[in-house]
């Protein structure tokens, strides 16, 4: 009997901890702008985070510049805005903090990170080799992103 209750506790902690992430989901869903964006401890010009985008459609990250040739993932190559990036997303709420992996299907690469959302804010670090960083920070030789992003409401 004792055995069934944990199994049954244990169970419900998983269905409240996938609600949570389809929770999160749903709340990212959507249209946001660059409000900083941070690679390996260098922030990117204002111009530059100025023209960049996120649209989150489903389980789908896109990023995509207003500039011609502009790199819209570290380490991609250059890339037009209609030759945005794609990767499918991962959320776990149930981590502290919040985990989001980055699926690139193309590439066969997978870039695993953190993400903190408010109500119209979104911040999101990841690194671009292996492991997941445990803070919001993107220090020099870190090789991680860093990005703040705040809903387009138009």
């Amino acid at each position: 009997m004792w055995r069934l209750l944990v199994l049954a506790a244990a169970l419900a902690g998983v269905a409240a901890d996938d609600d949570a992430s389809k929770k999160d989901l749903k709340a990212m869903q959507g249209h946001w702008k660059l409000q900083s964006f941070t690679l390996d401890g260098e922030v990117a010009p204002p111009d530059d985070v100025k023209a960049m985008r996120v649209v989150v459609e489903g389980n789908k990250w896109k990023m995509v510049s207003g500039k011609p040739n502009h790199p819209v993932k570290p380490g991609s190559g250059r890339r037009s805005q209609d030759d945005a990036e794609t990767v499918t997303i991962t959320l776990d709420a149930a981590k502290k903090p919040a985990a989001i992996d980055f699926m690139d299907a193309k590439r066969k690469e997978k870039n695993e990170g953190i993400y903190q959302l408010g109500d119209d804010t979104l911040k999101v670090c990841f690194n671009m080799k292996k492991g997941r960083p445990v803070k919001f920070a993107s220090k020099k030789g870190s090789e991680a992103v860093l990005l703040i992003l705040q809903r387009d409401k138009k």
